[in-house]
């Protein structure tokens, strides 16, 4: 959960790599146009913070379940899409998330199902504001992959589709991150005349000048 400590909105998400996911929400800062990356702009990273309300299996389908139960519970304001997965291409359908739930409704957090209300809420604000300005930010001293903007700074690309939709990424890395293919793929392809086949669409990688 990124929960933004100015006004207790949050988005919820799930990743069977936790560092991977969180890489691809950071390279996405003003390159990509929602609620979520646009609230962090406006606020700052510094008045959000990075919430684990569960861990689990390192398996897709448990970690698409629970995502999709606390999804129905908090209903966050930052999320677009109401179905667990779908921002990352995933292809279950409601129906198939709905009996995942159910089989793994034994394995949530003791605390599940009690919604907070709006002075929990403002008081969890409260509480982690004054954590970090006691003890530091967690992004504080982070290097490499677990620093927030791992993977800006490079070069610039442009990626169209055969369907005409155009993607921007700060980086190389930001793009293979988002894509899941190797830094080769990206990298030795920019301004090829000849598109990549990513998960069955074509796609032409240019260098944004």
């Amino acid at each position: 959960m990124f929960f933004n400590l100015t006004n207790g909105n949050y988005y919820i998400g799930s990743s069977v790599n936790l560092a991977r996911r969180f890489r691809v929400h950071m390279s996405c800062l003003n390159v990509v146009n929602l609620p979520l990356y646009m609230a962090i702009n406006k606020y700052g990273l510094n008045n959000f913070v990075f919430l684990i309300l569960q861990y689990c299996e390192k398996m897709e389908d448990t970690c698409l379940a629970l995502e999709q139960t606390f999804l129905d519970l908090y209903k966050p304001k930052y999320n677009i899409l109401k179905l667990a997965g779908s921002s990352q291409g995933f292809k279950h359908s409601p129906e198939t998330i709905a009996k995942l739930k159910k089989l793994h409704a034994g394995k949530l957090h003791p605390r599940f199902n009690t919604k907070a209300s709006l002075q929990q809420k403002i008081l969890t604000s409260i509480a982690l504001k004054k954590h970090f300005s006691e003890n530091g930010h967690h992004n504080k001293g982070k290097k490499g992959v677990l620093a927030p903007q791992d993977g800006i700074g490079g070069t610039k690309i442009i990626m169209k589709s055969e369907h005409g939709e155009v993607l921007s990424f700060p980086s190389i890395n930001a793009a293979r991150q988002v894509f899941r293919v190797r830094f080769r793929t990206i990298s030795l392809n920019i301004g090829l005349d000849k598109p990549i086949l990513i998960k069955g669409v074509k796609w032409f990688v240019l260098s944004e000048s």
